[in-house]
């Protein structure tokens, strides 16, 4: 009977740490592939929930000392969904620091676009433009900025609301140019992008409404090329790794094969991610109580296989062991697309680990122990009557 027990509780610790390890190493859509494909009927790409393109050098774009005539950022593009969990990344400059310095985005149906700067009270500086992103519609998006202020035209239109700060940061506007996600891969966007142009001038009302007739005579589906544009990709190649720049040369952006997060993050903290929401609180559930199991087969184990009988002791090892095991997951995460490694999850994998261990001892302490006693009496009766 002994030997059964002990049996069945190794095979049950067995398979909930399979469980565990399943659950904490899958990825989250079941996809390694970048999902960013060519436009079949038109210029353009489509970018999926796990997609990205980057160029693989840094843009020299601007610097502060040279903005007096003001830059443009042009760009053609159709939302697929809402956005609800925070603000997804169209577009965004990347210098090799988090978060990134010039970021255009959608939160919901809004247009987000947002600039840091450490040298602003505040740390950046945001403008919104409301519920002109609805899904299924192509809308020209044109960001115009001078040393003074920023305009957003939307399809040539002036929006209402505008920012009294120019959107190059002290340090320049410069780095990585990213498409549909973030450096560290944690917002994703979906839709379709037609065209983009970067132009180091500020353009008038009449430029920007003549520009969205030229694009609205091609179909909405060609940004036609803009004079003086610095940089302008008219994703007309139709196939293939690369989306060239059509005025510099060397500055091309990358479609990977597979999905790749240029900044991995590892163990980040729990201030980075808090996010008031729904999904934050489900995934601290499912990692708080995501560990319990485990915490209780593995006391149990310990307790019947293990010969830690003192309480403890026995916790302390069980939550070691928990802690050493959401640690691995956790790292590994680090190489696994879609996934992120979080301290929270760690802090709460373990935590949940110690109450599974708890709860062994609050429910099943005096049997657990009477058991042993029992098997131990067995043992001596035995070696008393082979005697």
């Amino acid at each position: 009977m002994n030997l059964h027990r002990k049996l069945l509780i190794s095979s049950a610790l067995t398979l909930v740490l399979l469980i565990t390890l399943l659950a904490g190493l899958k990825p989250k859509g079941y996809r390694f592939c970048n999902d960013v494909n060519w436009m079949q009927n038109n210029n353009g790409i489509n970018i999926g929930p796990i997609g990205i393109a980057y160029s693989r050098d840094s843009l020299e774009w601007t610097d502060q000392n040279s903005i007096e005539s003001g830059i443009t950022v042009e760009m053609a593009v159709k939302a697929n969904r809402f956005q609800f969990n925070g603000i997804s990344d169209i577009l965004s400059f990347w210098d090799g620091t988090s978060p990134e310095p010039f970021m255009v985005g959608q939160w919901q149906n809004h247009l987000i676009i947002r600039v840091r700067d450490s040298t602003w009270k505040q740390g950046y500086q945001e403008l919104g433009v409301r519920s002109v992103l609805d899904r299924g519609k192509n809308i020209l998006i044109q960001i115009t900025s001078a040393p003074l202020n920023t305009h957003v035209y939307i399809n040539g239109i002036l929006n209402d609301n505008s920012l009294s700060a120019c959107i190059v940061p002290k340090a320049g506007l410069k780095g990585r140019l990213i498409l549909g996600n973030s450096a560290t891969a944690s917002d994703p966007w979906t839709g379709e992008i037609y065209g983009i142009a970067l132009c180091r001038k500020e353009i008038s009302s009449e430029e920007a409404l003549q520009r969205f007739h030229d694009w609205d005579s091609l179909g909405r589906t060609s940004l036609p090329p803009m004079a003086q544009a610095s940089h302008f990709f008219q994703f007309n190649e139709g196939r293939g790794a690369i989306a060239h720049d059509c005025i510099a040369s060397g500055i091309d952006l990358q479609i990977p094969r597979l999905f790749h997060i240029i900044k991995k993050r590892i163990l980040t903290g729990p201030w980075e991610d808090f996010k008031w929401d729904k999904a934050y609180l489900t995934d601290v559930i499912v990692n708080l109580f995501g560990f319990m199991p485990l915490g209780f087969f593995l006391s149990l184990f310990l307790s019947e296989i293990g010969a830690i009988y003192k309480w403890k002791k026995n916790i302390f090892v069980t939550i070691s062991i928990c802690f050493v095991i959401s640690l691995c997951i956790e790292l590994i995460q680090v190489f696994i697309p879609t996934r992120s490694s979080q301290l929270s999850d760690l802090v709460l994998n373990t935590m949940g680990g110690a109450l599974g261990g708890m709860l062994l001892k609050i429910f099943f302490g005096g049997k657990m122990a009477n058991c042993l006693n029992q098997d131990s009496q067995d043992s001596q009766d035995g070696q008393d009557m082979s005697v």
